[in-house]
């Protein structure tokens, strides 16, 4: 994917002031697939982001799993639902608080997880459904049953540039003190055709930490 270079300026409610120089996130992408039956594949990815406007590097989603006429079935380091949601949501593919637009892209991440994915049927209408370990998020045998699932429902229509998207993150005792189950539900609903864009979108989170000022650690963003 071909580097971009973006900057931007911002303050917050408390008058504080930064300007942000970000890359948008260039990938380097390792994918194949091989052929087992007549409409089946095996599939395969290692996939990594490299960015200069933080130290290190961090992996986007690699994986394998099995693609045919039901679909997609992956295993690996995968993003959520809700973390695949922000690709609709943040339409200036940014990594700050102005290029998102509001933070409505601060949920949502990336987990040791299976995922189904449905293919994209003849009226513009799919979903994926995940569930993640807890004792792969929490790192802690102790934890394996406080396991966390996503649901993403997505619609764009064929022809007319209409396009609406759902997602919800269910966490069991995922609350910051783990006595309580965390939820997020995220909608975004627009319009996208020739040279105009329209979206409207709307967040409800419950039991979870304020992250409206806190920045998203560089292995969720992208």
């Amino acid at each position: 994917r071909s580097p971009r270079v973006s900057s931007s300026a911002a303050s917050d409610v408390y008058k504080r002031q930064a300007t942000d120089i970000s890359d948008n996130n260039s990938r380097i992408w390792i994918m194949g697939s091989e052929k087992l039956d007549k409409d089946l594949k095996l599939i395969y990815g290692v996939n990594s982001f490299v960015a200069f406007d933080y130290n290190g590097w961090s992996t986007d989603d690699s994986y394998i799993g099995l693609r045919g006429d039901f679909g997609t079935v992956r295993a690996g380091w995968l993003s959520t639902p809700m973390h695949y949601l922000t690709g609709e949501q943040d339409a200036f593919n940014g990594n700050n608080h102005t290029q998102t637009m509001g933070r409505m892209t601060r949920f949502g991440g990336r987990e040791i997880a299976l995922n189904y994915e449905s293919k994209t049927f003849d009226n513009g209408f799919n979903y994926r459904v995940q569930i993640a370990p807890g004792a792969n998020q929490y790192k802690d045998m102790k934890r394996n049953s406080d396991w966390m699932a996503g649901v993403g429902l997505h619609y764009k229509h064929p022809t007319n540039g209409f396009n609406a998207h759902y997602a919800l993150e269910y966490a069991r005792n995922g609350s910051p003190d783990d006595t309580k189950d965390r939820q997020v539900h995220s909608m975004k609903v627009g319009y996208d055709k020739d040279d105009l864009y329209l979206a409207a979108g709307m967040m409800y989170a419950r039991n979870v930490a304020c992250l409206l000022y806190t920045s998203p650690s560089p292995r969720d963003r992208g």
